[in-house]
C-alpha cells in the first residue's frame, strides 16, 4: 500500500483520502516486518514438508490445528506444526517454488499450489484437468465438483497404482471454503430463497459479485454479517468432518508412512491483533495462532522403497479452468 510501483499508487492515494484505511496499512506493514521474528521467537521455526519423513503427505487446506484436534477420528501420533505460510501460494512458494522432487507425484484440488515451475515433481496432477485419452482435451467442470474430495482421492489413488515407488502428496481442498456437507447446504439454500447467489456454485455470477445479494461462500457471508461467526464454526468442523471420512478412505488405499498437515490455517471470527478487516479468511504473511499452527499427525504403515525418476508430464492446465477454480475459492 505504502510502495511507489505504479500498482500501487491506487492505493497510496486511497490511504492519503482514508485515515483509518492509512492506518491499518501501517498496523498491516509493521505487522507483516515484525510478525515472523516475533512469532518465531515463540513458536519456533516453521516446519519444511518436503524435508521430512513420509511416504504420503496428505494436505487438508486452511485446517486449523484447534478445530482437527477437536473433531479427528483418525488414529496416529498427533502433534502440532508452525506452517511456513498464512495462504496457499505463500506456502507453494516456501516450500516447492525453485526446488526439485523427482521422487514425489503432487495430487491437488488447489488451484494456486498447481502453478509450479514445470519438472518440479516427478509429475504433476490436478483434480481440474483430467484429460480424455481420446481426445487429450481437458474439460471445465463445475468449479465445486472439481473440488470435491471424492474426485482428489480417486486420482490420488491412481496416481500411487501408477507410481507405487514415488511419495504421494494429496491436497485436499476442504476445510477450505467453499463448504459442503448437509448444514451449509441448508444455509445457502435458506440464504437462496432470500435471493443470496453464491459465486462459488455458479463462477457465472463473478462480474457481478459486487451486486447486492451476491455473494462468494458462506465464509464471505460470515464477513458481511449475514450469518453469525457461530455458524461459521459449525459448517467448517462439518466440512473437516466430512473430508476426513475421505482422508480415512484414501489412508486405507495407501502403504507406507502418511503425514497429514496443512498448508494454512484459517480465521474463523478471531481478531488478527490488528484494527484490520480480514478476521474471517486468511492472507499471506499473517502471523498468528489460528493461521500458523497446523496439525500435525502420523499414521506409520509398512514404508514403500521410493526413488527419484525423471519427470513425466501430466495434463496440462487449461487457463479457463484455473481461473474457474481461483474463482470458486473466492481469489478472483
Amino acid at each position: 500500500m505504502f510502495g511507489t510501483k505504479p500498482g500501487n499508487i491506487g492505493g497510496l492515494k486511497r490511504a492519503v483520502r482514508d485515515p483509518a484505511l492509512a492506518k491499518r496499512g501501517l498496523q498491516l506493514l509493521v505487522h507483516r516486518t515484525l510478525g515472523r521474528a516475533l512469532y518465531r521467537m515463540k513458536n519456533g521455526p516453521a516446519v519444511d514438508v518436503m524435508s521430512e519423513d513420509w511416504d504420503n503427505l496428505i494436505l487438508l487446506d486452511a485446517c486449523r490445528f484447534d478445530t482437527f484436534d477437536r473433531v479427528n477420528p483418525i488414529e496416529g501420533e498427533l502433534g502440532s506444526a508452525v506452517s511456513s505460510a498464512s495462504h496457499s501460494r505463500e506456502f507453494r512458494d516456501a516450500n516447492f517454488t525453485g526446488r526439485t522432487f523427482h521422487d514425489t507425484v503432487y495430487v491437488t484440488a488447489n488451484a494456486y499450489c498447481s502453478q509450479v515451475d514445470d519438472g518440479t515433481f516427478h509429475r504433476l496432477l490436478a483434480t481440474f484437468s483430467s484429460a480424455s485419452p481420446e481426445t487429450d482435451r481437458i474439460p471445465v467442470a463445475h468449479s465445486v465438483e472439481n473440488l470435491r474430495p471424492e474426485k482428489l482421492v480417486e486420482l490420488a489413488v491412481d496416481a500411487h497404482r501408477d507410481h507405487p515407488d514415488k511419495r504421494i502428496i494429496a491436497h485436499f481442498m476442504q476445510p477450505h471454503a467453499p463448504y459442503l456437507g448437509q448444514k451449509a447446504e441448508e444455509i445457502r439454500e435458506s440464504l437462496n430463497e432470500e435471493g443470496y447467489r453464491f459465486v462459488a456454485w455458479n463462477t457465472d455470477l463473478y462480474e457481478e459479485r459486487d451486486e447486492d445479494r451476491v455473494i462468494g461462500d458462506l465464509l464471505d457471508a460470515a464477513r458481511e454479517g449475514i450469518i453469525d461467526s457461530e455458524t461459521l464454526v459449525e459448517v467448517y468442523e462439518e466440512n473437516l468432518e466430512y473430508v476426513l471420512e475421505y482422508v480415512r478412505t484414501l489412508l486405507q488405499k495407501l502403504d507406507g508412512r502418511t503425514v497429514i498437515t496443512s498448508d494454512h490455517g484459517e480465521l474463523l471470527g478471531e481478531p488478527t491483533g490488528m484494527t484490520i478487516p480480514w478476521t474471517f479468511h486468511h492472507m499471506p504473511k499473517i502471523y498468528n495462532r489460528e493461521l500458523r499452527e497446523v496439525p500435525w499427525l502420523i499414521v506409520d504403515g509398512d514404508r514403500r522403497r521410493i526413488t527419484e525418476e525423471a519427470p513425466v508430464e501430466g495434463p496440462a492446465i487449461e487457463e479457463e479452468a484455473l481461473e474457474e477454480q481461483l474463482t470458486a475459492l473466492g481469489y478472483r
